[in-house]
């Protein structure tokens, strides 16, 4: 398991209780890290990040970094901003989003993961975000903030290929089931999740979260319902409730008939930002 913050990353040993193994020093500045994405084949990991310049300004970059080796493979910049990564599994291209936190950031980069190099960009909407390329390796889910619907780009082409929606707002961390015909999407405002079919672009199920307090819209940095995870075995959707401090449990196993059933709400310590399950579906993070 691998953890994120500013000056690190923290490796973790799943089968060992999670000892701690090492920590890998970050080897530039990062202020900020805004995705991380790997490929255990090559051993590459590539991270978004902001960090300080020797000028003192922010660069605003993807870097390329050897697991193995423990050293930088490459690092370039992007403009307006960098922000949620996503590897194709042959490992060759990343789709990286232009950021949230701008309105200049209406599209994504589609890059060399082998030098960086920008070969094309998929147009969207401002508050580029969430990006997720699907098992099959055939299709990159695109999701902004400010749109309310998942868009779905063709890798072979990087054409836009199916829009998905419209759901209740901007769309937020969203996942899809191996087989790519479902995604389950965190929406702006709303405190549970929708489903959508990905063939049709329908919404088939609007679930919310009932019996918690939903707090007010603190904008697209400060987000209650920020984490949707889909079990292993695909039978449930994690949803994450940051005011309520609890991570909310659904079975899902009888979509797309069968609407989403509430199993129970676990109580966490601190406030949860996002979740995902180890491969095995033994933990949930």
């Amino acid at each position: 398991l691998y953890v994120f913050r500013p000056g690190g990353i923290d490796v973790f040993d799943i089968d060992k209780g999670h000892q701690k193994v090492k920590t890998l020093k970050m080897p530039v500045s990062a202020d900020r890290i805004w995705g991380a994405v790997a490929r255990a084949e090559s051993g590459m990991l590539y991270v978004s990040l902001h960090g300080r310049n020797a000028a003192g300004g922010f660069d605003r970059a993807l870097l390329a970094y050897d697991l193995v080796a423990e050293r930088v493979v490459w690092k370039e910049l992007y403009r307006p901003f960098v922000d949620s990564p996503a590897l194709t599994r042959d490992g060759k291209t990343i789709y990286l989003s232009s950021g949230e936190a701008t309105d200049r950031g209406t599209f994504w980069f589609v890059i060399s993961a082998a030098d960086g190099t920008v070969r094309d960009t998929i147009e969207v909407h401002r508050g580029a975000h969430n990006t997720i390329v699907g098992l099959g390796d055939k299709n990159v889910y695109l999701g902004s903030v400010r749109y309310p619907y998942l868009v779905v780009a063709d890798t072979a082409t990087n054409e836009i290929v199916r829009r998905i929606g419209p759901f209740r707002d901007g769309v937020r961390p969203f996942t899809v089931n191996g087989q790519e015909t479902l995604a389950f999407v965190n929406v702006n405002r709303f405190l549970g999740f929708e489903v959508g079919d990905v063939a049709t672009g329908r919404v088939l199920h609007s679930v919310r979260v009932e019996g918690f307090r939903e707090g007010p819209f603190g904008g697209e940095l400060s987000v209650q319902r920020h984490g949707v995870a889909l079990s292993p075995d695909e039978r449930e959707v994690w949803v994450v409730d940051s005011k309520n401090r609890h991570v909310h449990l659904y079975d899902v196993a009888g979509l797309p008939a069968q609407a989403p059933r509430y199993l129970e709400s676990i109580r966490l310590p601190s406030p949860p930002n996002r979740v995902q399950f180890s491969r095995d579906g033994r933990f949930a993070y």
